[in-house]
């Protein structure tokens, strides 16, 4: 999954434009429920969020973040359209601003760069992920059995950078926890009824990897799951 603040930026991009519409046509707002507008809010929303419990976590690491802090407000004035008027046409660029990007864009890099650490209760968390998982493959009469092979060598190979953190200190989930997010979903689409929402449920409870999930740009256990604190 995205960076939040890669998520962020592209729907303000897509939010640009050179006319003079109002920000609520442009946004597609007076679509109502029929269109793509409310979840891009609500998504704008979440990787607000997402951002920063990741600043909050990486600060507690003892990174200095204090600049990434302060431009949160430009974040949320450009999702919120703060001060301006809704209705009013050309106000988007007052909020939309090249400073905006430019701080959103520097956020992007320093989030890819600055990973936060994994330590035993996110260790924690991930092994009971990996076995509820592995207790749905074994339910699951449905499942491709190619499907079924694949997931089970993912969560087997999570398993194994989780005992190398133990015998190190150190893991590298990255590529193991993107796969296992991806063939989350594709089991969802492989299966059926009662079946199929839980394989769903799973791969929603991976999001960005901060205070609410794991680490990188990568997919996280949610904070139901597991609560990272600092250190290892």
């Amino acid at each position: 999954m995205k960076n939040p603040a890669t998520t962020l930026r592209e729907l303000f991009e897509d939010w640009q434009t050179p006319d003079q519409q109002a920000p609520f046509v442009v946004r597609g707002l007076n679509q109502g429920a029929n269109g793509d507008a409310y979840p891009q809010h609500e998504t704008a929303i979440n990787a607000l969020s997402d951002i920063s419990r990741a600043l909050k976590l990486l600060e507690g690491e003892g990174h200095r973040v204090s600049h990434y802090k302060r431009s949160m407000k430009l974040f949320i004035d450009a999702l919120l359209n703060v001060p301006h008027s809704w209705t009013q046409p050309g106000t988007q660029s007052q909020t939309l601003t090249p400073h905006m990007f430019d701080m959103l864009e520097a956020l992007e890099g320093f989030l890819d760069s600055n990973t936060p650490r994994l330590n035993d209760s996110a260790r924690r968390g991930i092994e009971e992920l990996l076995a509820e998982v592995t207790t749905a493959l074994e339910e699951d009469d449905e499942l491709p059995e190619l499907i079924r092979e694949h997931v089970a060598r993912v969560v087997q190979t999570l398993r194994d950078c989780l005992e190398d953190f133990g015998a190190t200190g150190r893991a590298d989930l990255k590529t193991g926890l993107y796969d296992l997010w991806i063939s989350l979903y594709a089991a969802s689409g492989a299966t059926t009824g009662e079946n199929q929402s839980r394989w769903r449920n799973f791969a929603e409870k991976m999001g960005y990897p901060t205070a609410s999930s794991l680490l990188g740009s990568i997919p996280g256990v949610a904070v139901s799951v597991l609560q990272l604190t600092s250190g290892n």
